[in-house]
């Protein structure tokens, strides 16, 4: 079955966000106030999290009538820092573990199932955490990119 890329990057960036959507508590009282699909959110409350698809790479092999596709999911973890100006970093790295694990399960699991070939390519392929500036004051964040794989017959 031939999927477009524009409706299959949404499919699976929402089935990553329901995935998302209940993360247990850290421990520590943190727990996620919001999962969002959009740029363009302002965040009340964190700690919240923000898929946001990255691109689809299209690869035809008409010899063997396949269509590769790879998509880059970006999840990032963002954590109010208030008045500190040393971030803490051990929250946002538990929060981040937490997410990595959810999608190790995700990958074992038939978490699409009407999409045969979907394959998310292991663990984050990167991570970068920095500060930002937002509205509300200074956030940590952390992303966190996750390729992930379809294969689909052309035939």
């Amino acid at each position: 079955m031939a999927y477009e890329p524009s409706t299959l990057t949404t499919k699976i960036k929402e089935a990553m966000m329901s995935a998302l959507e209940n993360l247990p508590a850290t421990g520590n009282g943190t727990e996620i106030q919001a999962v969002v699909g959009s740029g363009q959110d302002a965040f009340e409350n964190y700690p919240v999290i923000r898929v946001i698809p990255s691109g689809v790479e299209r690869d035809i092999d008409s010899d063997n009538c396949y269509r590769d596709y790879k998509m880059n999911y970006v999840i990032s973890v963002y954590l109010d820092m208030g008045d500190e100006e040393i971030p803490d970093e051990e929250i946002i790295a538990t929060l981040c573990e937490i997410v990595d694990n959810i999608f190790d399960r995700l990958d074992t699991t038939d978490w699409l199932p009407d999409v045969d070939g979907l394959d998310l390519m292991g663990g984050a392929s990167t991570s970068t955490m920095d500060t930002i500036a937002t509205k509300n004051g200074t956030a940590l964040y952390c992303d966190l990119i996750y390729p992930v794989s379809l294969r689909t017959s052309i035939a």
